[in-house]
């Protein structure tokens, strides 16, 4: 039996793979889909305060959520 090292991956892949549209992100994190769209295009610029959010909707650790 082998597992797999989880790997960094972009916000998107990370939404998608968890079957959850930027509008369904959106409203858990009280922001505007728009928002959700601009941080996965330059995910630099979100306030970190949402990172924790992000790792806690899409189980997945901080430090391997992709934001370069």
């Amino acid at each position: 039996m082998t597992t797999e090292t989880p790997r960094t991956m972009p916000l998107a892949a990370l939404r998608t793979s968890k079957h959850l549209s930027q509008k369904e992100v959106a409203k858990r994190l009280g922001v505007v889909p728009e928002t959700v769209a601009r941080w996965e295009k330059n995910p630099g610029k979100m306030p970190s305060q949402y990172l924790v959010q992000l790792s806690d909707i899409y189980d997945w650790p901080i430090g391997l959520i992709f934001l370069g």
